[in-house]
């Protein structure tokens, strides 16, 4: 099927202003929105292809051409897209003349919303004031794990999680009481097999001719990949890149909780300072690929040697410490000793034997001491132990 002359399209602002929307919310810089873009195009292309009686190829030259006229803010493009599509419910009220095909009842919505409800991969549904689910589409069943007609009379909130449901609530309540026609809450919703997905939810409202509200469109978003991008960045934000431990500032959110755990539970916390002597050689002698080798080597080697629940990490170049909860003095020097013979052992590299050794200095916390001091005081005991 080709696309037809431009002047033989068909056009409508309702249908224009979801297209250019899309559009908008494609150009979006940030990974989440690049994401979210995906979704909402393959769902204005099924618009317009229903619509317009046209193919995919034509469906979305006509969005990008459409797409040029949006000046649109992409913050606001969420929102306003769901908004468009309770737009195109109220003209549900003058359907178009014949029969829509697999479409029953007189007061089903318009072909222009059957098209987008049906095909989007986006999850939606149509409720009443009170939240009751009266249409749901697809791909709202397969994300929470049954069918339309089982979810239909349903509320979305009996699926909310508990400790989500308050906010539900007051944004429901907030949301029909003021003007704003639109809400976005992120919430985790129970599936049918009793897990929680977490899901961006929009609302519009849909006004009746006297401006009250008649029915809710729901736009529904699996958030699990966003969330498992958040996770990752997160973890790469908090770890060192060459030895996978934690990185400064990981170690100093640990450090934080720990030092409030030791006031609350007057346990002893110690430090160990470690430093890699004359590491420079080593990569002046070897290169900076074995350098690096030896580095990871010492890493996974820090890992192993220290106790369960204690955090190794990696302040930078050739500097460790570890953190050791409920740790006195005898404990913190027999962790010492075992990392200094661990860390001590040569490192073989493609046949090549490196010889390394390590300074590692500890101090435990005393009554009067604030954190502060702590780390001055591991610190001093690993360069006294080093000019030793």
């Amino acid at each position: 099927m080709t696309r037809p002359d431009d002047a033989a399209v068909p056009t409508s602002p309702t249908v224009d202003a979801l297209t250019e929307l899309t559009a908008a919310r494609v150009e979006a810089d940030q990974l989440r929105e690049a994401m979210a873009g995906r979704a909402y195009i393959e769902q204005a292309k099924g618009i317009l292809m229903a619509v317009h009686r046209i193919d995919g190829n034509a469906a979305f030259a006509l969005l990008r051409e459409r797409s040029q006229r949006s000046n649109t803010r992409l913050r606001d493009v969420a929102a306003a897209f769901v908004a468009a599509q309770a737009e195109l419910l109220v003209t549900a009220a003058n359907p178009p003349p014949g029969p829509v095909e697999g479409v029953h009842g007189t007061q089903r919505p318009s072909r222009d919303f059957e098209a987008a409800f049906v095909h989007a991969p986006i999850g939606m549904a149509v409720a009443d004031e009170a939240g009751v689910l009266e249409m749901v589409n697809p791909a709202l069943a397969r994300l929470l794990g049954g069918t339309p007609e089982a979810l239909e009379g349903s509320s979305l909130l009996d699926a909310v999680h508990p400790e989500d449901l308050g906010a539900a609530r007051e944004a429901q309540l907030s949301m029909l009481a003021r003007p704003e026609r639109t809400a976005v809450l992120r919430l985790r919703l129970r599936d049918a097999a009793g897990d929680y997905v977490p899901a961006t939810v929009s609302v519009a409202k849909v006004p009746g001719p006297d401006g009250s509200v008649t029915q809710l469109v729901l736009h529904v978003e699996d958030d699990t990949d966003h969330q498992d991008q958040a996770e990752v960045l997160r973890s790469l934000a908090l770890h060192d890149p060459l030895t996978g431990l934690p990185n400064r500032a990981l170690f100093t959110e640990r450090l934080e909780h720990g030092w409030a755990r030791h006031h609350r539970a007057a346990a002893p916390i110690s430090l160990l300072f470690c430093d890699v002597d004359e590491f420079k050689s080593v990569n002046d002698t070897h290169g900076h690929p074995v350098g690096d080798t030896v580095m990871v080597a010492l890493a996974q080697r820090l890992r192993a040697g220290v106790r369960p629940g204690d955090t190794a990490a990696r302040l930078g170049g050739d500097e460790f410490v570890v953190l050791c909860e409920d740790a006195d003095p005898t404990t913190a020097a027999a962790v010492a000793q075992r990392l200094t013979r661990s860390l001590g052992e040569p490192v073989e590299v493609g046949g090549v034997s490196v010889s390394v050794s390590v300074s590692i200095g500890w101090a435990t916390s005393t009554p009067d001491q604030d954190v502060a001091a702590l780390i001055r005081a591991a610190d001093d005991a690993m360069y006294r132990v080093k000019r030793a």
